[in-house]
């Protein structure tokens, strides 16, 4: 490692410049997960919100840690369309394209973001009731990872704990 390491310094006019400089190093050297891919596209999208995006950005990442991959596919596989983890990167370029797009798309991921860390440590204090809770544990017990989805979208869209308990 010590024998072939090189360091190079760039100097940049603009902040899109940053980002499209880190997709074509990256593009070449280790590979990135989606959820770095995406946060630099919502990044360079960003304008002049990028302020409130990082901020919301470093919540999801605080509140999802290892989970932040996986939630964004499901995130999408809920309000939009059923999707492969590598053609989301595609997909979300093609909604996200202004400063405005990028901080609505952000913000609701934030949204939806506390709902899915409810659906992997479900509390009766936010789902209502103990039978929620188990029946929750259960799907995760069984990886039923298909339902992910519908339960995001189900307490979006309700956000009333019976409804949701009887979709569960």
């Amino acid at each position: 490692v010590t024998n072939d390491f090189q360091t190079m310094i760039s100097t940049v006019t603009s902040e899109d410049a940053v980002y499209k400089i880190f997709e074509s190093i990256n593009a070449r050297g280790l590979e990135l997960n989606n959820a770095n891919l995406l946060k630099n596209y919502i990044f360079s999208q960003a304008g002049y919100n990028l302020d409130s995006i990082k901020k919301d950005w470093f919540i999801l990442q605080t509140n999802l840690d290892d989970n932040l991959n996986s939630f964004l596919r499901y995130f999408w596989i809920a309000h939009y369309e059923f999707i492969r983890e590598g053609e989301l990167y595609d997909e979300l370029s093609k909604k996200v394209t202004t400063a405005e797009s990028a901080l609505e798309f952000v913000q609701e991921l934030k949204k939806n973001a506390d709902i899915f860390a409810q659906i992997i440590n479900p509390t009766k204090q936010y789902w209502g009731s103990d039978k929620a809770v188990a029946l929750l544990k259960d799907i995760d017990l069984l990886n039923f990872k298909q339902l992910l989805p519908l339960i995001i979208i189900s307490r979006y869209k309700f956000n009333d704990n019976t409804e949701v308990e009887t979709i569960l």
